[in-house]
């Protein structure tokens, strides 16, 4: 059957207009589609610096009773409890603060000898003195501090704690005599600057002159 050209003109234009109207509604959902798709959220926390996957660093291992070597410390073991953790602490404020390394070295040393008065702690000192100088100020050296850290560290676990605690807040400053350094000056001969040689010491040069050279020589 042959329709009419007029007739197949508005079905063209009808179907035309369809298609249209059905591409138009495709892109709105595509398009609504797109938008409600979820977005993943991403959680960036400030703290983190590391990825999750790398091994996380220990903390620094600590040091081992009695002292650090350096200022001394009375570190307690890690099975101590409360108490005996605020008795170190205690001890550390004694000897470190209140009284020094000198006058609680000879506080422990008295309980510890079980003597009835202080004794005066003597340490020797050798000074080397030039003998062309007038007389120079010694310095302690910092091994001396290290030396009387490990000496206080040894008496307080040979006595006891709450014992060295007892004898350290009971000593009296005024009472307790520091160190005294029996110092001995050693006479060391004055320096003396290198010698310097002068020309006049110097043997007399003769040049022999080369046949077709240049005389070039050195003294000596």
């Amino acid at each position: 059957m042959i329709l009419p050209l007029a007739q197949t003109r508005v079905f063209l234009v009808r179907s035309m207009a369809g298609l249209s109207r059905m591409f138009a509604t495709l892109r709105r959902w595509g398009q609504k589609a797109k938008c409600s798709k979820a977005v993943p959220s991403i959680t960036v926390s400030p703290k983190t610096t590391q990825p999750s996957d790398s091994p996380i660093p220990s903390p620094p291992a600590r040091l081992p009773a009695p002292h650090d070597n350096k200022a001394f410390c009375l570190l307690p073991p890690p099975d101590a409890s409360a108490a005996e953790i605020r008795l170190y602490k205690k001890i550390n404020r004694q000897v470190r603060v209140e009284l020094g390394y000198g006058k609680a070295f000879g506080a422990l040393h008295r309980e510890f000898n079980g003597q009835s008065s202080y004794e005066p702690t003597i340490r020797p000192y050798d000074l080397n003195q030039p003998s062309d100088l007038p007389p120079i100020t010694e310095l302690i050296l910092s091994s001396e501090a290290h030396l009387f850290a490990d000496a206080i560290g040894t008496l307080i676990h040979l006595i006891g704690l709450q014992r060295s605690y007892r004898v350290l807040k009971a000593a009296k400053i005024e009472e307790v005599p520091g160190i005294r350094y029996a110092i001995r000056r050693v006479s060391t001969p004055p320096s003396v600057g290198p010698e310097t040689s002068t020309t006049s010491d110097l043997p007399e040069y003769t040049p022999h002159p080369v046949e077709g050279e240049a005389c070039v020589g050195m003294a000596g």
